[in-house]
């Protein structure tokens, strides 16, 4: 089974699996950018290690505030980062 196809009125309505997807494909991008940082001369990324708590705590925060800033709204808590 795929993702569920992200419509405005599904995410105004907190459908669980439009709200998930969305933040998906937010957490993806966060991820494919942070990648391309890293092989830029002179720029320091710091370690993108998911075993380190304080990382995935700072990613997951930054996911959260991308949705809200992009819907409008707040992230349910039911959604969770991947």
């Amino acid at each position: 089974m795929g993702e569920a196809f992200v419509t405005k009125a599904g995410i105004l309505r907190d459908d669980q699996a439009q709200c998930q997807t969305l933040l998906n494909r937010i957490t993806v991008e966060i991820d494919m950018k942070l990648d391309m940082l890293s092989y830029l001369k002179d720029v320091n990324v710091p370690g993108r290690d998911i075993q380190n708590p304080d990382y995935n705590r700072v990613f997951d925060e930054t996911a959260r505030k991308i949705y809200e800033m992009i819907t409008g709204r707040d992230c349910p808590e039911s959604v969770k980062v991947m």
